[in-house]
């Protein structure tokens, strides 16, 4: 029974990484200058160490916010709210000492106004909302630059994303992901793989609603997401090109291009992306099992290091019949491959500190996905008659 459990025990290292890893939560209220609940606002938890965003959330009607299952480390929290001053505060700490934080109330003040010149500047902030609407701003902001859409949708506000693609929105699963308004009508293994080819430089916005209106698909339960991409509608010909790279305990880069050419009649346009990330999940956990009067202590150490090479493209035309009537028709897939290797090191003794056996295991694993899907559209623009 014992060597059963020891052989078993690699293939669940995934998904106990995880929970292994997220210890703790940060909790707070927000309130304007008069101490009255800020509802909506838009808060961003950070890393202090490289001001990388972590998560995001809204300010409910009380001006509460929550940042749930955060691993270990020393975070700072931005508030925004229209017509107010970015306010950013902490360090606050999480640890195995201090899971749970509880942060005293912040106070944001309102934005100091000039009269004797008048500057207009319009920046959208990265989180609005509008009416049943929450819109994710990702165009020009901070977390478009070297991320896809995966990473992107991880870091919204409500959303969470199991090691298996799974998408849950406010603690609900079952939501329905759309593209440009079209379901994808994929499986959470696909859906995950296309996201992650999806480079973020090429979203607009994402939308998110809990109650959808009756236009929109009913499968779903837990609320829908859709995923906005930048549009070029300037005519000629024209096209851009964009590429990155990063550097920590491994590499990552990126590279893409768009092309588009509109006339009078028709809109001709295509993109292709590509990235090449290699990235580790490291494991440390110590476990013991009984059996009768018998203990087995086991204390397991591994790294699984993975490479994705993601391929994505599409292309498509628009054909223009009059002013309000277009005829539409696109081609998108993607093509990711998937090299991994996971080495475990698993330390078996009958007390602690004592080692009695080790067992050593290379787990190697190759994987390829691919997807295409065709869109045959046709949109008719009404004009409603002027009433005055």
């Amino acid at each position: 029974m014992k060597k059963i459990i020891t052989l078993l025990l690699p293939c669940f290292l995934r998904f106990l990484s995880v929970e292994a890893q997220t210890t703790g939560q940060i909790s707070g209220k927000v309130v304007d200058e008069k101490h009255i609940a800020v509802m909506y606002g838009a808060v961003s938890l950070v890393r202090a160490i490289d001001s990388v965003q972590v998560k995001s959330a809204i300010t409910t009607e009380k001006g509460e916010f929550k940042f749930l299952n955060l691993s270990e480390g020393t975070y700072l929290i931005a508030v925004e709210w229209m017509g107010y001053q970015k306010n950013l505060n902490g360090p606050f700490k999480i640890s195995s000492e201090n899971r749970l934080l509880s942060i005293p109330q912040i106070v944001i003040l309102p934005a100091t106004k000039q009269l004797n010149t008048v500057s207009i500047i319009g920046q959208k902030p990265l989180i609005e909302r509008k009416n049943n609407l929450l819109i994710m701003n990702v165009a020009n902001s901070t977390l478009a630059a070297g991320s896809t859409a995966l990473e992107i949708l991880a870091k919204a506000p409500g959303v969470s994303i199991d090691n298996d693609g799974n998408i849950s929105f406010r603690g609900k699963p079952g939501v329905n992901v759309m593209i440009d308004g079209k379901l994808t009508y994929l499986s959470a293994t696909q859906l995950a793989n296309l996201l992650r080819t999806t480079d973020g430089n090429s979203i607009q916005t994402i939308e998110f609603m809990t109650n959808p209106s009756s236009k929109y698909d009913a499968a779903g339960t837990g609320g829908l997401i859709n995923i906005k991409l930048k549009k070029n509608t300037n005519y000629g010909t024209n096209g851009t090109l964009t590429a990155g790279s990063g550097y920590g305990n491994y590499y990552k880069s990126n590279a893409g291009v768009s092309l588009n050419h509109r006339s009078k009649d028709i809109n001709l346009f295509g993109n292709y992306n590509f990235s090449n990330l290699k990235e580790y999940e490291d494991l440390d956990i110590k476990r013991s099992t009984s059996s009768s009067n018998d203990r087995t202590y086991f204390d397991q150490q591994g790294r699984d290091i993975s490479i994705r090479k993601n391929n994505s493209y599409k292309a498509g035309m628009d054909y223009y019949l009059g002013d309000r009537n277009i005829i539409g028709f696109a081609m998108s897939g993607y093509i990711n491959h998937l090299d991994a290797n996971n080495n475990i090191n698993t330390l078996i003794s009958n007390r602690p500190g004592a080692v009695d056996s080790s067992v050593t295991a290379t787990n190697l694993g190759k994987g390829k996905y691919t997807s295409q899907t065709y869109n045959l559209n046709y949109k008719v623009y009404w004009i409603l008659p002027d009433r005055n």
